[in-house]
């Protein structure tokens, strides 16, 4: 049904990247500091998904989508000078229609 979360996840990327729950999201690839790519279970119906996102435990860091894909998504924790940045808390919700 429409407006419920299509796939969502919270994960550890501070260290070993470690799934702590998800639906939807089969692996999470660390493609390096701060840049990861989230790989659905079930593909999205198309790619004009809405991407729901939070990052880190202090104020300054976010995340932002690179490439959507239906498939997968590959996203960026990005910290408030502008750098790639590893926090211990990620999370991502994906809705579409």
């Amino acid at each position: 049904p429409e407006g419920i979360a299509k796939a969502w996840v919270n994960f550890d990327a501070d260290g070993t990247l470690s799934i702590r729950d998800s639906f939807n999201v089969d692996s999470i690839t660390d493609n390096g500091t701060g840049d990861y790519t989230i790989k659905f279970t079930n593909n999205m119906p198309n790619t004009n998904y809405c991407v729901v996102q939070s990052s880190g435990t202090t104020a300054g860091v976010g995340l932002y989508v690179q490439d959507a894909r239906v498939d997968e998504l590959t996203v960026y924790s990005v910290n408030y000078a502008g750098g790639n940045e590893d926090n211990e808390q990620q999370n991502i919700a994906i809705f579409s229609s």
